[in-house]
């Protein structure tokens, strides 16, 4: 039977992280606490950087990969406060002569990238912003463009998540931090469920619980975390296309 709303000792990873700030060395401003989801931590106020040295950003990023197996990225995101008038929000990484438009998602987000030939010419990471008109949030995001998830999949991503997460945090900031519990698959048209098979056996659904998707939209959702989960370890979970991941936790 489907729900109608998701567990609420659950909150996503894949929100503002302020030790993640300070690991990049990012000025962060003053903390809050969102009362429609009390276990979110968010960060307001953070100054969006611009001509930000990309050898900071390149050094957390690539830690998150060799710390996550490449399971997990390093993203950021723009929150834009500027008038409609402004135009289209740009993130470039520059050096030299050279601008690559980095591509953004329809919130804003960016995965770092991790480029040699950037970092070799002391590349600068730039917004098309004044500082006042945008909002940094930094992400942990899911590395996965497969069509199928076995439960051994989930296991490396969620330890992945946990692997990066502690490689950036200090011990202080774990303790108001989400720590990293699972898995969560969303789809706008999952209301059924989602479709698993083993070898040589019918294929079978996996109940899905009435959401929203990590850009807010009406959606049906499971959580994995590849030891709990009602599926035997040859299982192999079918993702529709345009299917969203995303990291969640809770505060410990």
């Amino acid at each position: 039977m489907n729900h109608d709303s998701p567990d609420p000792g659950q909150c996503s990873v894949a929100r503002p992280i302020i030790a993640l700030l300070a690991a990049l060395s990012w000025h962060a401003g003053t903390l809050a606490q969102s009362s429609a989801e009390p276990q979110l931590i968010d960060v307001i106020g953070v100054k969006a950087p611009l001509d930000y040295p990309y050898a900071k950003a390149h050094a957390a990023a690539l830690k998150v990969r060799e710390q996550s197996g490449g399971t997990v990225a390093l993203s950021a995101r723009l929150r834009d406060r500027a008038p409609p008038s402004a135009p289209p929000l740009r993130v470039t990484l520059e050096w030299d002569e050279t601008v690559l438009r980095l591509p953004l998602d329809s919130l804003g987000r960016f995965v770092i990238p991790i480029d040699p030939q950037a970092l070799q010419h002391n590349a600068v990471m730039t917004a098309n912003r004044a500082r006042k008109s945008v909002a940094l949030d930094i992400d942990l995001v899911p590395v996965w463009h497969h069509p199928e998830l076995r439960p051994a999949d989930v296991r490396s991503i969620v330890e992945g998540g946990r692997a990066a997460r502690a490689s950036l945090l200090p011990w202080y900031a774990r303790w108001i931090t989400p720590t990293v519990n699972a898995l969560r698959v969303c789809h706008v048209h999952a209301r059924s469920g989602f479709e698993w098979l083993r070898p040589d056996s019918a294929a079978q659904t996996l109940t899905s619980t009435r959401s929203q998707d990590e850009f807010g939209r009406e959606a049906w959702c499971i959580e994995l975390d590849g030891v709990r989960d009602p599926l035997p370890e040859d299982a192999q979970l079918r993702l529709p296309p345009d299917s969203t991941l995303e990291l969640t936790g809770s505060l410990i």
